[in-house]
């Protein structure tokens, strides 16, 4: 559940799956953001390059609870996507 009493929005997500779609927390924040005509966020962090062994230990797919979470090398870059 995410609440935005400002805003009069409430969102509740209600689930019954394990097919690795977009999880609650991960749904509900596109709805608010859609909801209260917000943009998607870039992030102010710099993007900063990762050796190449360890990019190498990092790689690859991940369950957690929002889906699978994807890391991988894009030009030298550590890319963390949640796959919905």
């Amino acid at each position: 559940m995410e609440s935005f009493p400002d805003d009069h929005l409430t969102i509740v997500i209600l689930t019954n799956t394990e097919d690795g779609s977009a999880g609650p927390v991960a749904t509900a924040t596109e709805i608010a953001r859609a909801a209260l005509g917000l943009t998607k966020k870039k992030s102010p962090l710099p993007d900063l390059r990762v050796p190449k062994e360890e990019l190498a230990a990092l790689t690859g797919k991940y369950q957690s609870v929002d889906g699978i979470v994807e890391i991988f090398d894009r030009d030298g870059s550590c890319i963390f996507e949640l796959r919905g």
